[in-house]
């Protein structure tokens, strides 16, 4: 079963789904185990997708959808409780079915993640996604905000303004609304975005205080050659996503006293920790049963994995010798150098810092595949190389001619020495690229050349001689 476009999803919001008005009125162990903190339906307290014990929560909210099937808040957390067991096929249907069935404002977030990162098998419909977290937005449900805010690359503004209806928004709105967002870091006076990247007084910032120093060199300046640390055999995804896994964890508190504020927790982006956790898990091995592909591949790696760690003990080296343990432990280095380097980061700097701002704007950027806010170094650095390209490329064409010249010399007089001391020459006459062409195309086109530039005749005797 799938979802219409994004005109059906919006239109259904104002189509009246009946719901049975014999809803369980009690708190019962689903609700406790697998209620979400921003519910509005809630029973419970809630947890984070992360805290979910998946055993007793699917086993608890089966039990309340059987006992209790016309209570939405029950199909809802049981469908959260089967993605926390990665049953993410069996999760996905039951979302589908409910939002079928009643309005219930955060299943069409859950949705919206499907639809962004393909769970379920479904197929990515980013376009899809972001109307779906625009419906969810506008129920109440502030996680499918915090999404928009990651997805425009902006995280210190709404998701939707208070003066758009929603009910109206179409598609290509959508797309408008994030787009004029995008790669917006302060506004000025008169409301126009200002980059940090144009500021031109930065912190200074030296590489060698944190322990992965291309990896935050990278991030301060927006060289994202240097935050990449590439794939491993068994690991597709980019392995700076396990840093900046670890880079995230000391943004997420609530109180930190890092910088002696509570500034910190207004850059964190919960959304962004969920997209990176996602791309992780897609590039890890196995992701083919995880979130549909070819299953025959994942099982020829599985038993790939498996010869080597057997390969290991066989050859007397223990668990500890083959590339999966060496890279499960180096991930795991990974993250804890990235949580590090975030607390080094925000106790040298503060989070208030236009360092630690453009810092965490490029871990965004980053783990979103969009453009880096590049440092005024940067800039100056991009400029430079830049023109070192187009003086190399003109070196080049310019020798490219001069090549195809005494190519086509030495075609018509079959000497070598010859051709060359008189593309010598011709250089020191400084006859013009169009000439250079004619020549690579015929060399007979010297013999204009003899009468129009003063001393080539006798250049042309002595190579003569000479060769």
């Amino acid at each position: 079963m799938r979802l219409v476009k994004l005109y059906l999803v919006v239109v259904s919001l104002f189509i009246t789904k009946i719901t049975n008005a014999e809803e369980y009125q009690q708190v019962h162990a689903c609700d406790e185990y697998a209620a979400h903190p921003n519910d509005p339906n809630r029973w419970a307290a809630g947890i984070t997708d992360e805290q979910i014990i998946p055993g007793p929560s699917v086993k608890y909210c089966r039990e309340a959808v059987e006992a209790h099937p016309d209570t939405p808040r029950f199909q809802f957390q049981l469908a959260r409780a089967l993605w926390a067991a990665y049953q993410f096929e069996e999760g996905l249907d039951v979302f589908l079915k409910l939002e079928n069935a009643v309005e219930y404002g955060p299943v069409y977030a859950y949705l919206g993640d499907a639809y962004l990162y393909g769970i379920g098998g479904l197929e990515v419909d980013q376009e899809l996604a972001v109307s779906l977290y625009v419906i969810a937005d506008e129920f109440g449900f502030p996680p499918a905000g915090e999404v928009l805010a990651a997805l425009s690359a902006d995280p210190s503004i709404e998701a939707i303004p208070d003066d758009v209806d929603t009910a109206s928004v179409t598609q290509s709105e959508i797309e408008t609304t994030l787009a004029s967002r995008a790669d917006s870091m302060n506004r000025s006076d008169s409301g126009q975005a200002t980059r940090l990247q144009t500021a031109a007084v930065e912190s200074p910032f030296s590489r060698s205080d944190y322990l992965e120093s291309n990896v935050m060199e990278g991030l301060y300046h927006g060289n994202f050659q240097k935050v990449s640390l590439g794939t491993t055999k068994y690991i597709k995804a980019d392995t700076a996503l396990f840093y900046l896994q670890g880079f995230l964890e000391p943004f997420s508190q609530n109180v930190n006293f890092l910088d002696g504020t509570n500034s910190c927790i207004d850059l964190y982006q919960p959304a962004l920790a969920k997209h990176i956790t996602f791309k992780v898990a897609r590039g890890a091995p196995g992701s083919e049963v995880l979130f549909g592909g070819d299953l025959n591949a994942a099982s020829r790696q599985g038993w790939q994995m498996m010869g080597e760690m057997l390969g290991g003990l066989a050859n007397g080296g223990g668990m500890m010798n083959n590339s999966i343990t060496q890279t499960n432990i180096n991930m795991a280095l990974l993250k804890t150098n990235g949580e590090k380097d975030a607390v080094r980061l925000i106790k040298r700097y503060g989070c208030e810092s236009d360092t630690v701002k453009r810092v965490f704007a490029n871990v965004t950027a980053f783990a979103m595949d969009r453009a880096p806010v590049v440092s005024t170094q940067e800039k100056a650095r991009l400029k430079e190389e830049q023109a070192l390209r187009l003086r190399q490329a003109e070196a080049d064409r310019q020798l490219g001619l001069r090549t195809a010249a005494a190519e086509s010399c030495v075609s018509q007089f079959k000497k070598q020495g010859f051709c060359d001391c008189l593309v010598r020459d011709l250089d020191k006459a400084k006859i013009s690229d169009a000439e250079w062409g004619g020549l690579g195309s015929s060399f007979k086109q010297i013999i204009p050349l003899g009468r129009k530039y003063e001393g080539l005749r006798d250049s042309l005797k002595a190579c003569r001689s000479g060769g």
